[in-house]
């Protein structure tokens, strides 16, 4: 029996969590509440937050405006969750913005979402992050050579997501939870090193940033930090109730970033003053530096390692849903063709080799059904 979609039968909450024996053709759901959460922290929260509230304090230079716009950023996230939520929960299916631009907007525009995911804005930036733990990693190790191991990391988190969604869920558990834990660390290492001047002491901006502009890049700047809170989207329906837990997953998990976030500013300006920050190539570090000394700069690079593989084991799991609902669909989306016309071929053939590797995936278990537990 393959799983159910919204509008077919039973409602999402009805259905079983996992498919009865012999079925071939369902997604399990066996993703929790939690497991989104650790998702939505895991994509959301980047090297990012080491580095921009430096370019925040350069900005605008006041430390209650610099975090009144990090609450506001928050808030506006927090706000934009809500429409997805309605959307996941309406239609709890795999692949995320493009099942939705599918729906709304017919299969060509599908078309177009679906494979500028694939290739451009997760694809680009799921190889940038390989290439950054790469130079990282021979940052520590004081030698490697940065294409083969960046080709490494990719091979490993292809060999790892074979093992089926188990195992992708796990690991992203785990690296979230060591993330979250570093953060913390870091934001409590900032506070017990620094004597809170930074709340106190403003800086002179540079006169093209004052009034508005000012603003307006700042919260660029953060709005960019909380992208791929939407990335839980995709797991609909692999998801346990997504009825009830895409909602929550979704609003939960861009709280939960928000509220990292402010600690991590909160610790900044704790241990530095805005003008020390706007000065900063990497703000994390030197917050740390009264702390931990000259060992501050190998705790945020192994810090930055942690939070980058835990951002791109999400878009391991994420990607081939939005592949795999295109397959699935009716001659939609990913596996759209252009209607024929005399004298010429059947439209776009580049869905073939997804076929291929659609089907070599959900025999081994990385999408489709799991492996045996």
């Amino acid at each position: 029996m393959n799983t159910i979609r919204q509008g077919e039968g039973d409602s999402p909450s009805t259905q079983d969590s996992v498919p009865p024996e012999g079925d071939t053709g369902g997604l399990l759901k066996i993703l929790r509440v939690r497991d989104g959460l650790a998702v939505t922290v895991g994509i959301v929260i980047g090297v990012g937050i080491l580095r921009t509230p430096g370019l925040i304090a350069g900005y605008l230079g006041n430390p209650v405006a610099m975090l009144g716009v990090w609450v506001f950023g928050g808030v506006v996230v927090v706000l934009s969750t809500l429409v997805l939520a309605e959307m996941a929960a309406a239609l709890p299916q795999a692949g995320g913005k493009y099942v939705y631009a599918r729906e709304a907007y017919g299969p060509q525009v599908g078309f177009v979402v679906g494979w500028s995911e694939l290739l451009v804005t997760r694809g680009f930036s799921g190889g940038a992050k390989a290439v950054v733990i790469a130079e990282y990693l021979v940052l520590l190790l004081g030698r490697g050579s940065v294409p083969i191991l960046a080709a490494t990391v990719v091979l490993a988190f292809f060999f790892l997501h074979t093992g089926g969604l188990r195992i992708g869920r796990d690991f992203q558990n785990l690296s979230t939870l060591a993330k979250v834990t570093f953060i913390l660390a870091i934001g409590a290492a900032g506070v017990l090193g620094g004597d809170g001047t930074g709340f106190l002491t403003s800086m002179e901006v540079s006169p093209e940033f004052t009034g508005l502009l000012g603003l307006a890049l700042a919260y660029q700047a953060i709005a960019f930090t909380y992208y791929g809170w939407e990335e839980p989207a995709k797991l609909a329906e692999e998801t346990m109730n997504p009825d009830r837990s895409l909602p929550r997953i979704l609003v939960g998990g861009a709280v939960a970033v928000a509220i990292l976030y402010l600690l991590m500013n909160l610790a900044f300006l704790s241990a530095l003053s805005p003008e020390e920050m706007a000065g900063s190539q990497l703000v994390a570090a030197d917050a740390l530096h009264a702390t931990f000394g000259g060992a501050a700069g190998t705790f945020v690079t192994v810090a930055s390692l942690v939070i980058l593989l835990s951002s791109l084991n999400v878009q391991f799991l994420g990607m081939p849903r939005v592949v795999l609902s295109g397959h699935t669909s009716a001659s939609v989306g990913l596996d759209y063709h252009h209607p024929p016309r005399p004298g010429h071929h059947r439209g776009l053939r580049i869905s073939d080799e997804i076929h291929d590797g659609g089907g070599i995936l959900r025999g081994s278990g990385g999408v489709g059904r799991d492996l045996p537990a």
